[in-house]
């Protein structure tokens, strides 16, 4: 790793297509089955060698704001890589954050797997994928998803990562409500039964007619979305008007929230209702693309 030549890694944003919640678990998390989409909403992490070893300074910028230093989880990504390999410099990470916080974007994990997958292609003691995927576990249930990105089935906390064929390139208009959703609040809150999870006991038969089809369209559930609605009126209320401009497309929630998405089959139709969706004027709209089945874009800056 050359200070003259820092290397830069796209960190997709990500979409549930579908999402069943199948119980708490002993260890206190949710067993969860889910398609995620990543998607072309990204942020930019630009990684440095540093002087000293072992140490990391994170420098964020862009849009979103977000905490520089050990409350970001791309700083403590760097930490437990370098930990974890011996390596024996330091390193400056440089992020530049599009991704609101709060939304069920994924954007903290994808800017941590963006840091692991940078370090591995700059290490000189690689750790190989096992003990990658094992580090990207230890941060967050989804960050090891972003170190496939595409499309793939998770389970456990999300962990447990199946990467799926790429669908046919799929446009999304995302709504971001002016609201930042906790993860930890909704699954407190969280009601087992409300939202017809029980009719879908497996999410294998859909994942097997989306094999044979490529078709997302067997997907479009979360069992959060109901829960997420009842704790945030505004939440509703969006989603609410977003139904309504969007009819026939469905609006599903992503994650544990508050973004909503609907789906569209051209890149005309998404930026028509886009438009339509900013109107509302109750938060951050974005028209987007799903994104490939690979690891984030990873390339030298010049």
């Amino acid at each position: 790793m050359s200070p003259s030549s820092p290397l830069v890694v796209q960190a997709p944003a990500k979409l549930n297509l579908a999402l069943t919640i199948l119980g708490k678990r002993d260890d206190g998390y949710h067993e969860i089955d889910s398609v995620f989409q990543a998607i072309s909403l990204c942020d930019e992490i630009t990684l440095r060698e540093l002087n000293g070893a072992g140490r990391v300074a994170l420098r964020c910028h862009g849009p979103v704001a977000v905490p520089d230093g050990e409350g970001n989880l791309a700083w403590r990504a760097a930490r437990i890589y370098l930990d974890e390999s011996g390596a024996g410099s330091g390193l400056e990470i440089s992020l530049y954050k599009r991704i609101p916080v709060g939304a069920g974007l994924g954007g903290g994990s994808s800017d941590a797997a963006a840091v692991l997958i940078g370090l591995e292609a700059l290490s000189t003691r690689k750790l190989g994928r096992e003990r990658l995927h094992d580090l990207a576990a230890r941060l967050g249930s989804d960050v090891p998803f972003f170190l496939h990105g595409g499309t793939a089935r998770c389970r456990g906390r999300g962990e447990r990562v199946d990467p799926l064929p790429d669908p046919p390139a799929t446009f999304f208009v995302v709504l971001v409500p002016d609201v930042q959703v906790a993860t930890a609040h909704v699954y407190k809150n969280f009601i087992s039964g409300l939202t017809g999870g029980d009719a879908r006991a497996s999410l294998g038969a859909e994942v097997a007619r989306f094999l044979i089809t490529k078709d997302i369209g067997h997907f479009f559930w979360n069992d959060l979305e109901a829960t997420v609605v009842r704790l945030f009126p505004s939440v509703r209320a969006c989603r609410d008007a977003f139904r309504n401009l969007a009819h026939p497309h469905r609006v599903l929630l992503t994650g544990s929230g508050g973004a909503l998405f609907a789906p569209c089959p051209s890149a005309v139709e998404a930026e028509r209702l886009g438009e339509k969706v900013q109107r509302i004027d109750r938060g951050k709209t974005y028209v987007v693309h799903s994104s490939p089945g690979q690891r984030p874009e990873v390339r030298k800056d010049v």
